[in-house]
């Protein structure tokens, strides 16, 4: 129930809106039912573990021989108090034995809530956490990115329908490239998840943003953002087109700032 009260082994019975409880003598607001047959990490009994991890794979041969791969793995260990978060991503390309394409980036991440859960099935709750960044892209001259630092968020909304988590915080930030001068700076930092099962089917509609801003340099951000489509497949197995922006205004002479990388992807999730 809402006050984490649990009633076990009686029939529940639900007339309009209101929720009738053998053994009450009025019945009950609907929104008084958090969740019905609840999964041991609900009852604050261990952690509900998630992976979900996929590949996009490209060969050309003929005139031109080309191979393009792209993984990306998000793996979540989920409880009533705390949460975890592990999430890796990269490209590997290479056309005429020539590598055009080589760059991962990496983010794990510890939050924990500040208040209950709601009696919305886990709806709006705040929470504070410490993530920790890594990045590099030999084509962008970037050796090793990384950041580590404090934030505070807060998940506005975890439906099926529609789901919206924001973050704010700050971070130490070191920028080793290979050709161009070593950095090091205070940042601003942000995040934003937003996903959406409205077209059915189990499929998800999703965006996901992560941003760094230069509180030294007010004109030199990075901002990585994705969009896309996730449907299911069998046995497990799911479907993704995708797009992956990844944007840095302080990107050295002769690097584009904006790279894009548009994808299909097969993946599966348990």
């Amino acid at each position: 129930m809402a006050d984490a009260s649990v009633i076990e082994d009686l029939p529940l019975h639900i007339e309009g809106h209101e929720l009738l409880v053998p053994g009450e003598q009025l019945p009950l607001p609907l929104e008084t039912l958090r969740v019905v047959n609840p999964e041991p990490w609900e009852l604050g009994e261990g952690y509900k573990w998630t992976v979900d991890i996929s590949f996009a794979f490209s060969i050309e041969r003929g005139n031109s021989h080309s191979y393009e791969l792209d993984y990306a793995m998000n793996t979540v260990w989920q409880c009533q108090d705390d949460r975890y978060i592990l999430k890796l991503r990269g490209e590997l390309d290479e056309a005429n034995d020539n590598k055009n394409a080589d760059n991962w980036n990496i983010i794990g991440k510890y939050d924990s809530y500040f208040d209950p859960p709601d009696g919305e099935a886990f709806g709006s709750r705040n929470y504070w956490g410490r993530h920790m960044y890594a990045e590099e892209d030999q084509f962008a001259d970037l050796n090793l990115r990384y950041f580590t630092g404090p934030y505070i968020g807060r998940d506005f909304l975890i439906r099926p329908r529609f789901k919206l988590s924001a973050e704010s915080g700050l971070s130490y930030v070191s920028e080793d490239f290979i050709n161009a001068r070593v950095q090091e700076y205070p940042g601003a930092t942000w995040n934003l998840e937003l996903s959406s099962d409205f077209l059915g089917g189990d499929s998800s509609l999703y965006m996901d943003q992560l941003g760094v801003w230069n509180l030294s340099e007010t004109s030199d951000m990075v901002i990585n953002t994705s969009f896309g489509l996730s449907f299911p497949l069998l046995l497990g197995f799911e479907a993704a087109a995708e797009i992956l922006l990844e944007y840095d205004s302080g990107s050295v002479e002769g690097v584009e700032r904006m790279d894009e990388t548009y994808a299909l992807r097969l993946g599966y999730y348990w």
